[in-house]
């Protein structure tokens, strides 16, 4: 049963990557699509108050010509008043015109905001949806890599008890148990969701069957190999194996914490993002802390 469920559980995180890959993208593309509702608002705000200031200006300078064409027929210069008349009808005439562009230009932005309104809330179904998806899909993909956390642990013991185990079987089984209850860790952690101990515990520790033929037998726990020479029954294990497997778990997945947030400040710094580089530093500290109180 071992070998095909490892590709079972690659299926299953392959579709959860795809279902979430395809929210990213709709979410990005509904992003595009407000981002360009916004500039168009912007533009069409700057227009009205564009139009709206030669409004005023226009109302500012009617009553200077009525006011300069009255004193020129006053003074008898009537071919001035005959300018200052022309100058009236032409600004009452823009007037007019930028009225009917102010009126156009309003419906325009009342049209903008209803539409950057619309796209907004459908982002936030959108964002809410793809939060939701990829919560349910991670938390679907714990529950499948427990599942099998469990078998690699029964699959540990019952090396363990096999006085024909392979080592290498069993470190290869080891290497994916903890990898599993690392991937776990972090899923669960990215949502703010305990760990719970089960994942953290690994599989009793086992006791090599005795046997001739001076062979090491495949019974670690933690890494340690338990010795059987030829004609004794010396067991070394009680020697090596005071961590418990709990801890050597916990171990693991801060080791792998640790060895991510290394990368992620190495990244920060490069980019000069000083900022995100202090918050992953200060986290690096906690983890290696914890890290410390654990060796």
């Amino acid at each position: 049963w071992h070998f095909p469920f490892p590709l079972y559980l690659s299926l299953c995180v392959l579709s959860v990557f795809v279902l979430v890959g395809r929210l990213k993208d709709t979410l990005a593309e509904k992003q595009a699509e407000a981002d360009a509702v916004t500039r168009k608002l912007s533009v069409s705000q700057k227009e009205v108050a564009n139009l709206r200031k030669r409004l005023s200006d226009i109302d500012n300078q009617l009553p200077d010509l009525d006011d300069a064409k009255k004193l020129a027929v006053s003074d008898r210069d009537y071919r001035e008043a005959q300018r200052l008349k022309q100058e009236q009808e032409r600004l009452t005439a823009e007037r007019t015109g930028t009225e009917l562009e102010l009126e156009e230009e309003r419906q325009k932005l009342s049209g903008y905001n209803a539409q950057l309104k619309q796209v907004q809330d459908q982002l936030g179904d959108i964002r809410k949806e793809y939060r939701d998806t990829e919560e349910e899909c991670d938390t679907e993909t714990v529950a499948q890599f427990a599942e099998y956390c469990d078998r690699l642990q029964e699959v540990l013991i019952e090396q363990a008890s096999t006085s024909s185990a392979s080592l290498f079987l069993a470190r290869l089984f080891r290497a994916e148990l903890c990898y599993c209850q690392v991937v776990c860790a972090e899923l669960l952690m990215k949502h703010g969701k305990p760990v719970p101990s089960s994942l953290l515990e690994d599989a009793d520790e086992p006791v090599a069957g005795g046997s001739d033929g001076g062979r090491i037998e495949a019974a670690e726990t933690l890494g340690v190999v338990v010795e059987t020479k030829t004609g004794g029954a010396e067991s070394h294990s009680s020697d090596h194996s005071a961590v418990s497997a709990p801890d050597e778990g916990l171990k693991s997945s801060l080791e792998a914490q640790v060895a991510e947030l290394e990368e992620t400040l190495a990244k920060a710094v490069a980019e000069e993002d000083y900022d995100r580089a202090g918050d992953v530093d200060i986290e690096l500290s906690k983890l290696r802390s914890e890290l410390s109180a654990l060796s």
